[in-house]
C-alpha cells in the first residue's frame, strides 16, 4: 500500500509567498497618509503587520522623488490591520 504525497493547496502557496517576503523591505501606507518602511517580520491571525528596523515617513511622494520631507526612526512596529490601506 502506497501513501500518496499531499497535493499543494492554496494555503501552502500563501505560506510560501509570506516566507519569501520575510526580512525583505516592506512599505505600509497608513490611513492618515503616513508611510512606515521596515523589514517584514511577521503578521498575525488578525492581519496586523510586524516590522523591524522601521521608520515613519511623511510628505508628498512622487514617482521621480521618493525622498520624504520628514523621517523618524521607530524600531520595532506593530501596524494594526484597521490602520493600513496599502502594502508594497
Amino acid at each position: 500500500m502506497r501513501i500518496a504525497a499531499p497535493t499543494p493547496t492554496a494555503t501552502d502557496s500563501a505560506r510560501a509567498q509570506v516566507r519569501a517576503r520575510l526580512d525583505k523591505s516592506l512599505r505600509v501606507t497608513l490611513t492618515d497618509g503616513r508611510v512606515v518602511v521596515g523589514k517584514f517580520a511577521c503578521f498575525d491571525k488578525q492581519q496586523n503587520i510586524l516590522l523591524t528596523e522601521a521608520s515613519e515617513q511623511r510628505g508628498t511622494f512622487s514617482p521621480g522623488d521618493l525622498k520624504p520631507e520628514f523621517e523618524r526612526h521607530l524600531g520595532l512596529v506593530l501596524v494594526p490591520r484597521k490602520h493600513y490601506v496599502g502594502v508594497q
